[in-house]
């Protein structure tokens, strides 16, 4: 994840190492605070997914998880609503079970689609599967 915070800072967004709700857009290079709390297990279960919901957690915010896919998939079937977690290969096996665990409000929906970002920023609905609420 640092480096590709590095390589995305190439594109004009500052860095940060400091898990804070900035002024302006940063990108959070999530190292150190991860290596000084070490709040997560260590576990190749763990990815980014996992990291943002504690991100998201320590902050006291809803959580926007971009994927590359339209939805949370399990057993051949599209859910668009969970409240419990599924088998699903669409998210590391840790993610739901904290998001659940945690109260964190989140929403997976496809980054590849950039108006349901925008859809769910100005509190729309969309194209996704909500976790929790």
């Amino acid at each position: 994840m640092e480096q590709y915070g590095w390589y995305l800072s190439r594109f004009g967004l500052p860095v940060t190492e400091e898990l804070a709700m900035p002024e302006t857009p940063r990108i959070l290079l999530p190292y150190s605070i991860l290596r000084s709390r070490d709040p997560l297990p260590h576990s190749w279960d763990v990815t980014s997914d996992t990291i943002a919901a504690w991100c998201a957690q320590v902050l006291g915010v809803p959580l926007v998880l971009l994927k590359s896919v339209d939805a949370i998939r399990s057993g051949g079937l599209v859910r668009h609503a969970l409240r419990s977690p599924v088998p699903t290969d669409d998210v590391d096996p840790c993610f739901l079970g904290y998001v659940l665990n945690h109260g964190i409000p989140a929403m997976v929906i496809s980054g590849l689609h950039p108006e349901r970002l925008a859809a769910v920023l100005d509190g729309m609905a969309t194209t996704g599967t909500t976790i929790g609420f």
